[in-house]
Formats: structure tokens, sequence, C-alpha cells
């Protein structure tokens, strides 16, 4: 009977404060009504207070998206048309990935010289790693249908399920924001909560409950007639303020381990990796302050925002309690909390519990 397994929950790193619009934000909600003439593209809101809010899924998603642009690995089709850095069993393009040995015990599966050279054909080796594009095989003219067939199911069969599992385990992508393609699923370690808009920036920008928003009028001219197409869009003004908080949960894989340094481990988590996890987050908030923008329409202006952090803090679980061991003074800046980061240890917690 094989052991029991189970994630175990050590704690939590939490990271809060506001985000300014420097500019006008528009992140885009459904509207009520049609009315001739009125906005085109209206801002998301709570539908109860009428309130504008950044969702949390627009924040994260933005962050996944730099991030695998930052590490530029290969991307597969989530849905159609979205291409995401995810790893799925039934995607045979990278999980039938070999060291040099795994690849000569699988040519050894098939006696056939023929079919050997087949496989050689569809394999590419970079770096020791092999890889073999089975989506990419065709059966040659005159190859035979019985050993063609063998071969394709023997690759469908390859450890496909653990292969993109692990492959997930090795992503810095995947570790932060999960991967939900492989069997077993990679939990999701990151939540980012909606940023609702701070007690200020309401009375500031509401009147009698109803959020003061600007409809800014674009116009797209038609290079041939010269014909002109306005739109109206909603944004959230300049100067206007959003509470965020995201948590980090800090916890195991099944095998239970928490150790100093597993990097050559992929299945086992670290206070490396959850070091260089908490440095991505902050790069990626900094890539979104200083280059990229929030919401739509970046590239005319809109969404340009600044992170202001006011709590970067570390608490661990010891018992029945949730004890925090690392916190930053007011108003840390990217470069503090990054610092910050490189002295959270987990591990010497993480002795597993005897029973």
């Amino acid at each position: 009977m094989s052991e029991s397994k189970q994630i175990r929950l050590l704690g939590f790193v939490k990271i809060a404060g506001q985000i300014e619009a420097l500019s006008g934000l528009h992140i885009g909600g459904t509207a009520d009504s049609i009315d001739k003439g009125g906005i085109d593209s209206p801002v998301i809101k709570n539908p109860v207070t009428n309130e504008p809010y950044i969702p949390g899924s627009s924040l994260r998603g933005r962050m996944r998206a730099l991030l695998e642009a930052k590490n530029g690995n290969f991307l597969s089709a989530m849905t159609e048309k979205i291409y995401m850095e995810i790893y799925g069993t039934k995607d045979y393009q990278f999980e039938a990935l070999f060291d040099e040995k795994e690849f000569d015990d699988f040519l050894s599966r098939f006696p056939d010289d023929e079919a050997g050279e087949l496989i050689r054909q569809y394999a590419e080796n970079k770096g020791g790693k092999i890889f073999l594009y089975a989506n990419k095989l065709r059966k040659p003219e005159g190859f035979n249908d019985k050993i063609f067939e063998q071969i394709q199911k023997k690759l469908e069969n390859n450890e496909n399920s653990e292969r993109a599992y692990r492959l997930a385990m090795e992503s810095p992508v995947c570790r932060l924001f999960g991967n939900s393609a492989s069997d077993p699923g990679l939990p999701s370690v990151l939540i980012v909560r909606d940023a609702l808009m701070s007690e200020k920036s309401k009375k500031d920008f509401m009147w009698e409950g109803l959020p003061i928003t600007e409809a800014k009028i674009e116009i797209a001219v038609d290079r041939i007639t010269a014909h002109a197409m306005p739109r109206t869009i909603e944004r959230v003004p300049a100067g206007a303020r959003f509470d965020f908080e995201m948590v980090y949960k800090v916890q195991t894989y099944e095998n239970g381990d928490f150790l100093d340094n597993a990097l050559g481990k992929p299945d086992t988590k670290c206070d490396e990796k959850l070091r260089k996890d908490l440095e991505n987050i902050f790069c990626a908030l900094e890539i979104i302050q200083n280059h990229s923008g929030l919401g739509g329409n970046t590239s005319r202006g809109h969404g340009q925002v600044r992170f202001e952090i006011k709590k970067f803090e570390a608490k661990r679980i010891t018992g029945e309690r949730v004890e925090g061991f690392t916190r930053l003074g007011e108003n840390p800046t990217f470069f503090d909390c990054s610092n910050a980061a490189q002295t959270i240890s987990f591990a010497q917690y993480a002795k597993p519990n005897k029973v």
C-alpha cells in the first residue's frame, strides 16, 4: 500500500497597499442598457454600490502575462486564440520530453529499425533534453500501419500526465498561478483580491452615491475616406485610489517536504523557490507601474498606475495560531520588499508533524 500524501499549509505572505490611477483607467464592464450617443465601453462597477473597482482577475492576468513574456517559454493554446504557459496532459508536443537514457529506452521498445528511424526524424535534441513532437508525427507512404499505430499509442501513454505535472512544477509561472491542464492539476498559491475604491476616493469622487467617471471621446479616422468614427470610452479619472491585497500561500507539494534549497528538485518546495516567487511578484508589479500599465487601451494613454505598498509581512502557522515573523515599515519600495523577501524562511518551521 502506497504512503498517503498531503499538501501541508505552512503560512502566508501578504502584500497590501493602494493602486493610484495616474491617468484614466479603463477596465471594461457590461452596459446595463444601450443608449444612442451614450457610453460605448463602460468600466466595470459593483452592481450594488455602482462603484468602479479593479477585478483581481485583471491584475492577476496582467501579472501572469508579463511573467510569461519575461520567461519566454513555450505557450500552449488554453482556448481558441488564447495562448498561455500551461502544460496539458493531451498536448504531446512538449510532453514527449526525454533525457538521452529515457529516449534510448523508448527506442528499445521498437526493434524495427524503420520505426526507430521514424522516431528520430521527429525528435530534436536541445542540450541533452530530447523533444519528440508527436503531434507532428506523420506516417510516411508505405510505412507499416501496425507499427505506426504502436508508436502513437506508446507515445500517448508515455507518462504524459506525470510529465505535464513536472513541467508545470518547473515553471516559475505555473508555480505561482497554477496549472489546471495537467493531471493532477497544480494549484495556484497566489490569491489576488478585487481592489475596491478607497474610502478617501469615494469621498472625493462620489456624490450622492453616483460614481464620477469621465467619458473620453476617441475618434478613429478611415485612412482612405477620411471618415471619422467616434467612440466614447468610460474611464476612472486620474487620482482615484483602490485598496489592493494579495496573499501568497506557503505550502508543500504532496511529498510534504519544504527545504532550504531544492532548486534541482521540481517536486519539492523550498525557501529559494519562495523567494524567487516573491521576486517575480514584485517584478511584475514594477513592470506594470513603470512600463506596461493596467487595464485596456494602455497604448493610447490609459491605465498608467502607481503601486503604494503599505504592508508586506510573512506569517507562519504554529499549532492553532498564525504568527507574524517578517514585517516591513510603512510604504516600502519594490527594492525594500525584494530585499526583505530574501530573509524569509519557512524551512525551519516545516518539520512534518509526527503521528
